[in-house]
């Protein structure tokens, strides 16, 4: 579905649309995987992390818990 959006080798996202990636590029299933977010299905804004920790060690992120996202 993304290669129909590509423009000069770089992906156009279309009006009121969104993409979306995880926090763990290498496994995520997000809009590489089933395309762009609507925005009617966006329902809410982040306003902090709960929970962050490091994909390849599994340590516990602290600084990153509780901090507020702009």
């Amino acid at each position: 579905m993304l290669e129909n959006h590509v423009v000069n080798e770089e992906v156009v996202v279309p009006s009121r649309q969104y993409f979306v990636m995880g926090d763990n590029r290498e496994l995520s299933l997000d809009s590489r995987y089933w395309g762009f977010l609507p925005e009617e299905n966006i329902k809410a804004r982040p306003v902090f992390v709960y929970f962050s920790s490091d994909g390849e060690t599994g340590d516990i992120r602290w600084a990153r818990i509780f901090k507020g996202i702009d």
